[in-house]
């Protein structure tokens, strides 16, 4: 299977959601998949802007550098390019309260019609209840989307 991992962080950054996939996309690789990330952070040797990393996980780089954190506004253009053309047969998008990158890639996924899984990586508290009152999940379970949650508590909020 080809899967596409999508989150705003990813190492060299460190941090829970950045382990987490990276520890997702390595034990997809030991099992036969094929794995590609989509991430608005900077690479170690300053990649960005598109730059792609080769290896068991190609790592598709496509931060700001200016912008000095993992946010990339322009970057939705490029994504959706690159996920249409890549063949994925499931996107897999880590989002958490504040996670603009992987926001606009949940859209974009949705969007082409690509099975879509998202998984919070955080507790909601008081955020709950403006997606609620947004109508964003819904929508992205309206594309298809399926919602999970890194635990139990998280899961009941989403």
């Amino acid at each position: 299977m080809k899967v596409a991992l999508l989150t705003d962080c990813y190492p060299p950054r460190v941090g829970g959601i950045e382990s987490q996939v990276a520890d997702l996309a390595a034990h997809l690789v030991d099992d036969g998949h094929e794995v590609e990330v989509f991430t608005a952070t900077t690479g170690a040797a300053g990649q960005s802007r598109g730059d792609v990393e080769e290896g068991p996980v190609r790592v598709h780089r496509l931060a700001e550098p200016l912008l000095r954190v993992p946010v990339n506004p322009f970057a939705v253009p490029e994504l959706r390019r690159r996920l249409a053309a890549g063949s994925f047969d499931v996107a897999h998008v880590h989002v958490g309260v504040v996670s603009p990158f992987a926001w606009d890639a949940a859209r974009v996924s949705t969007g082409l019609g690509l099975p879509t899984a998202i998984t919070w990586h955080c507790v909601l508290h008081r955020a709950a209840a403006l997606y609620r009152a947004s109508g964003v999940l819904a929508r992205w379970t309206e594309r298809g989307a399926v919602l999970s949650a890194v635990s139990t508590f998280a899961a009941g909020q989403v």
